[in-house]
């Protein structure tokens, strides 16, 4: 769970048009992967940019934002809306802003991927809301007491709990608000702060216990804090020679918070246990990174890492591997990547397996993975099996020109990424098992019935 927040350290990078599913492509394509292959596009509006901002807990469900510039290049004017994407279905739909805003950002989702949160701007007055899509309703979350303005920036696995922050008549507050099924409404609740402090809430854990965030000095220094329920704040602290940190994720019972602090010569990410404290988790030899989001485990933390006003790459950080660019972790997987393509990575699955980011070519991505450290021949997600990245368009610019008895399949693709022509169960196969799958089609041809081709194997 998690997404990309706005209020970094380090200036977000330009966003995308597509988002691009990985998992194993054909020889096809420029990205070579393993056997299996799908793909899915899901926002080609020209001009437009998009921003996948998280993921399902099973990867399957991925919330964003698109976002269209004014025509007369007003960049004020730009209109933004969101976007639910779905393995089996693709983008269901852009959902635009109700009436009395124009514009739309979704940062979180639920662990199924039935509800989202985010904010409304605008027109009307910032404001926080809540949608779901199971219930075809979305809640206006409203303000603290003598506030004008709120924004949402993570909700519980359960989709009933939504973290946050707004103005109040104390300043800026972090709060929870809380769903009642029964009553079909909700209650916001202003956290505590210490010492008079700004408070900003950035994440949420799954189990919607744990709010994490930061505080602010009126100079806007922060300093990482977390809540458990309605307690008051509890600080983190910096890393060694810093004086600045903020927490961005939480693991699913906030046992493991991270973030990013700065110390000597730039800003790092972090990561923070109760046993280890505040730990440094690297830049790569770069200037900066910072850690987005956080496996369930806590033990696989993903971000970005940069240079000051140059490329950043996506990194993915384990214990047993420490910190390795995405593209490393994908190669370490098996997959042939010529270059480094990724710039961040702004969200992770439950398992670790599934990362949703941004490539540097401004285009938005999908990856999946080894779960564990690929060294580990015990993974059955080491090189052999699905793995990989690919750029939608290039994938569709790898058949010009190809005889149709080859595009048909392709035209269909969807099927083989949600396991019609799939072996979904070969990945989860312990060693001596075996598995079996068949695929087939029917139809009617005028008046004739007739079935298709069936295929079976091992």
């Amino acid at each position: 769970m998690r997404k990309m927040d706005f209020m970094r350290f380090l200036s977000p990078a330009t966003i995308a048009t597509h988002l691009f599913a990985l998992l194993a492509v054909s020889a096809l394509s420029p990205y070579a992967i393993a056997a299996d292959f799908g793909w899915e596009q899901i926002a080609d509006v020209p001009g437009s940019t998009t921003n996948a901002t998280a993921v399902s807990a099973d990867g399957s469900v991925v919330v964003g934002t698109i976002s269209t510039p004014d025509p007369m290049g007003d960049p004020m004017a730009a209109v933004t809306s969101g976007f639910r994407w779905t393995s089996a279905s693709g983008l269901t739909s852009a959902v635009a802003a109700p009436f009395g805003w124009t514009s739309m950002l979704v940062t979180d989702v639920s662990a199924d991927g039935s509800v989202y949160v985010g904010t409304l701007f605008g027109g009307s007055p910032t404001q926080a809301y809540r949608t779901s899509v199971t219930a075809g309703t979305q809640d206006l979350l409203g303000f603290l007491p003598g506030g004008a303005f709120s924004r949402a920036t993570g909700v519980s696995g359960d989709g009933n709990v939504v973290a946050g922050w707004g103005t109040s008549t104390n300043g800026n507050r972090a709060f929870r608000w809380t769903y009642d099924p029964v009553t079909l409404s909700g209650i916001m609740v202003e956290l505590g702060t210490s010492n008079g402090r700004d408070a900003v809430a950035k994440g949420i854990s799954r189990d919607g216990r744990v709010i994490v965030g930061g505080l602010l000095d009126p100079s806007f220094r922060s300093e990482a804090a977390y809540w458990i329920e309605n307690d008051a704040p509890v600080t983190l602290g910096y890393l060694p020679g810093g004086d600045q940190s903020t927490a961005n994720a939480a693991n699913s019972d906030g046992s493991v918070i991270v973030g990013e602090a700065v110390r000597a010569g730039g800003v790092s990410a972090f990561r923070w246990t109760a046993a280890s404290g505040m730990v440094d988790l690297g830049r790569l030899g770069r200037f900066n990174s910072e850690a987005i989001a956080v496996s369930d485990d806590g033990n696989i933390v993903v971000g970005r890492t940069g240079r000051l006003g140059g490329s950043s790459s996506g990194f993915r950080w384990t214990e047993a591997n420490g910190m390795i660019t995405v593209d490393d972790w994908l190669r370490q997987s098996g997959v042939t990547l010529s270059e480094d393509v990724t710039s961040v990575a702004n969200a992770v699955s439950a398992d670790g397996t599934v990362i949703v980011g941004m490539l540097r070519n401004s285009k938005t991505y999908i990856a999946r993975g080894a779960a564990t450290d690929p060294s580990d021949s015990s993974d059955p997600t080491v090189p052999g099996h699905s793995a990989g990245i690919i750029a939608v368009e290039d994938y569709m610019q790898s058949f010009n020109g190809l005889p149709r008895h080859i595009l048909v399949p392709q035209q269909v693709a969807d099927l083989a990424m949600n396991g019609a022509n799939s072996s979904p169960l070969f990945h989860r196969l312990s060693a001596g098992q075996r598995s079996i799958w068949a695929t087939g089609d029917i139809g009617a041809v005028r008046n004739d019935f007739g079935t298709g081709p069936t295929a079976t194997g091992e």
